[in-house]
Parts: C-alpha cells; structure tokens; sequence
C-alpha cells in the first residue's frame, strides 16, 4: 500500500533544501547513491517519530549544531549499515561538518547514534528504490544505459516531496520503465512486470509524476543534474531532460 502519511508533513523547500548538502557530501566520499537511500530512510524515520517537520531547514540553514550532528549522524548509520565505511569514518564526518562551521568532539557520534537507533526502535531492514532496480535489471539483460537514467531519476526526486507516497519498489520499477523508453524501448514485457510486480498500469501516476519532475527547474538545477550530467555519466541528465521536456509538450502516454 502506498503510504501518504508522511507525505504533507515536509515541505517541497525543505525537503530541497536538505537533501542537496547530503547529496554533495555523497560525492565528496565517494560513496554510492544506495547511501543516500538509507539516509533518506533513516532521517524520515526519525523524523515521522518526533515529529519534526522543520529538521531538514534546520539542518541546511545551520539553525542548531545539534540538528547538523544528527543528520550527519543519520549518515553514519547509513554507510554502516550498508557497510560503506571504506572513505566514511568519524572523523571525516567531524571535518565535513567543521568546513559548516559547527565543532565536534569525535566521540559525540556514537551519543547520538544511540540516540536515533533508539528513537526509531532499532529497525533498518527496508530496502531502498536501488535494491528493486537491480531486480528489474535482470528481466532487462541489465541494459546499463536504461539503469543509468533510473539511478539518475531516482537519485534526483529525493528532493520532491511528492514521492513519498510511492513504495521504493514502484518509484525502482517507474525509473526503470522511463530508462527503458528513454532508449526507444517502449513494450514494458511480461518479464518486467514479473520481476518488479508492477503492470503498466499499476505505475502510470508514478511515471506522470517522474517526468513532471524531471522536467522542473528544480530538478535542472540539481547536484543529481550536474552529476549525471557529466561526460563520465555519458550525459545522461542531458538527454532525460530533453526527453522528458518533449514528453511534456506532447503529452506522451504509458504503454
């Protein structure tokens, strides 16, 4: 079932606002885009626990060291728990955090990790839209040009508030079938609604809301946009955009 619970408790400017600095610090470790997932999961967690609509503004705006701590804290659990601390320790964490001019002593990670493990009871068993996609992958021969633009896609709306209403495995399966007909692929087969247990049908509103999205000023002017839309990414935000803004303009349908 999708779940729109959450979806009216962070505003779109929060959201954008809090998301770009994780997304750059990604990159700056040198950590995969799985990360950000978890990130995404964990601080909305805590977030739906406590309640606390305004963390991410917060957070961006260096209102309160301790709501920087906690969400480069949530960073932390994340990398650990995908087991990605190969460029994460604490200690980079404190250094990227002194370049926001907040200070830390090392030791106060593992305070608040405690902290946030306890608040949101110790549960980190989802699996994040990257998980499904590498499913969906294998009914597609792993076309790595289609699941470049599907990283791309999912990467980018974690900035759009409106997503949260979408299970990771349809938001994986909708960014799937946009890399697919990106590419001229335009059947979604009987395979592909197998292995991401979506028909068509079931994930048209998700697709309509993807490249609405794509097509925004918010996305052209994201980290995601920047990085993917780089030579080492083979352009590929270059070409969604010019895809989805035709897509757009001539209303294309699903199917």
């Amino acid at each position: 079932m999708e779940d729109g619970g959450r979806l009216y408790r962070f505003p779109v400017v929060s959201r954008t606002i809090g998301f770009q600095p994780i997304q750059e610090i990604q990159d700056d470790v040198n950590e995969p885009p799985e990360l950000l997932g978890e990130y995404s999961e964990v601080i909305f967690d805590y977030m739906k626990k406590k309640e606390a609509s305004g963390i991410l503004w917060a957070i961006s705006r260096g209102i309160d060291a301790n709501i920087a701590v906690l969400s480069f804290t949530c960073v932390w659990v994340a990398a650990k728990k995908e087991e990605r601390l190969t460029h994460i320790s604490v200690y980079v964490l404190a250094f990227l955090l002194h370049e926001l001019r907040v200070e830390v002593d090392v030791d106060i990670f593992a305070e608040y990790e405690r902290r946030l493990l306890k608040t949101i009871g110790y549960k980190m068993g989802w699996p994040g839209p990257l998980s499904f996609l590498r499913r969906c992958s294998r009914a597609d021969s792993v076309d790595e040009r289609a699941r470049l633009v599907a990283k791309y896609i999912l990467e980018a709306i974690t900035l759009d508030q409106r997503f949260l209403v979408y299970e990771p495995s349809k938001q994986a399966a909708a960014a799937m079938y946009l890399g697919r007909r990106i590419y001229g692929r335009h059947k979604w087969t009987d395979s592909m609604t197998q292995m991401s247990g979506y028909s068509i049908s079931d994930l048209g509103p998700a697709i309509t809301d993807m490249i609405n999205f794509m097509n925004s000023k918010t996305a052209r002017m994201s980290h995601a946009f920047d990085k993917y839309g780089s030579k080492e990414f083979l352009r590929t935000a270059i070409m969604t955009r010019e895809w989805v803004a035709q897509a757009s303009s001539q209303h294309i349908t699903h199917g």
